[in-house]
């Protein structure tokens, strides 16, 4: 009879669970399979296979969420797991619960695309290089975008490179698919098959589909970060400066009508932030320095700003001119840029 510790348990239920969907199918995408080794579940866009050797061969499959609501609902430190007939008996101090058993064929349908091959390649430490691909955005071309050395986030009036510590061939995860590996854990290897990417850290792996990469426009995204036309107008990312700018954003009235919705100047001696919203003006002074002899106005949506300079640690933000004229920040490792008018 496998006896786990509940945590251990609970990590391993929370990373397979995010391969499980309630939504309805022919097959089963609400269930978790135990083939007594492994745990799995598989939804058709996303599978997941996370290691489980305290299972000591128990073979089931149960109703997924039903299974982890059974788990944190017990007090005990130790979680009992036992097969009996048609039911998996799941029991912690005082608590039982008993779930049906079912047929399923989760764990062949993931192994149907499933890499069986040794040729991983290294990824990058994603928990720390991906952290700026988590924008919710219904934009056709969000989600993450690798290439070369670096990652790639672009919005509507903004867009994020990452500089990474690796050479990736092009990489087009959705936003959905890319949180999922980031709550997977700290992968470390890549393999990518026909239309899905796998990544894996120890033996554990998620699999998730990736979009054409020949649909992502990355020749003018990659263009934003050429700094062509400088100006040579500059300024450095202080906390002030990002202080200002979040007290400004509930100034500032976003619309379709109106993306641009703040007008920021620079001086030699300071940079101006200005907001309007109905019946309310906002303007905020940051003393500063900028490499300006006149001052310079541009209009922008604070709320991209606020999300390109939502991961860097410092740095510099400068203009750029040209046809496409834009704010250009970088801290070394993140890079951004901003549509200004």
């Amino acid at each position: 009879m496998p006896i786990v510790e509940k945590r251990t348990l609970v990590e391993a239920l929370r990373r397979v669970s995010l391969a499980v969907t309630e939504k309805a199918g022919s097959y089963r995408p609400d269930s978790i399979q135990s083939d007594g080794e492994f745990l799995y579940a598989f939804n058709e866009v996303i599978g997941t296979k996370v290691n489980a050797p305290w299972l000591k061969g128990a073979r089931f499959s149960v109703h997924g969420p039903t299974l982890v609501r059974a788990v944190n609902a017990m007090e005990s430190d130790q979680i009992e797991i036992q097969i009996a007939g048609t039911e998996l008996v799941v029991k912690g101090g005082k608590t039982k619960a008993k779930l049906k058993i079912l047929d399923d064929l989760t764990k062949e349908r993931y192994e149907n695309i499933y890499p069986f091959d040794p040729d991983w390649t290294d990824f990058p430490n994603v928990s720390v290089v991906a952290k700026p691909v988590t924008f919710r955005s219904t934009f056709k071309f969000s989600g993450t975008f690798f290439s070369g050395e670096a990652l790639y986030v672009a919005e509507p009036r903004f867009a994020i490179r990452v500089l990474i510590d690796a050479q990736m061939n092009d990489l087009w995860l959705s936003y959905p698919h890319m949180q999922a590996v980031q709550s997977f854990g700290d992968v470390e290897a890549l393999i990518v098959r026909s239309s899905w990417a796998h990544f894996k850290k120890d033996a554990d792996v998620i699999s998730v589909r990736r979009l054409i990469e020949t649909n992502y426009p990355a020749k003018p995204i990659k263009g934003l970060f050429v700094r062509d036309h400088d100006l040579g107008i500059s300024s450095e990312i202080t906390p002030a400066l990002l202080t200002a700018i979040k007290k400004a954003i509930p100034f500032a009235s976003n619309t379709d009508d109106n993306p641009m919705e703040a007008v920021v100047t620079l001086y030699s001696d300071k940079i101006v932030i200005a907001a309007e919203a109905k019946g309310a003006d906002f303007e905020e002074i940051i003393e500063q320095p900028c490499t300006v002899i006149e001052p310079e106005t541009v209009r922008l949506s604070l709320v991209a700003l606020s999300r390109a300079l939502r991961y860097m640690e410092g740095g510099e933000l400068h203009l750029l001119g040209g046809n496409n004229k834009r704010i250009f920040l970088t801290d070394g490792k993140v890079e951004a840029t901003v549509s200004v008018d």
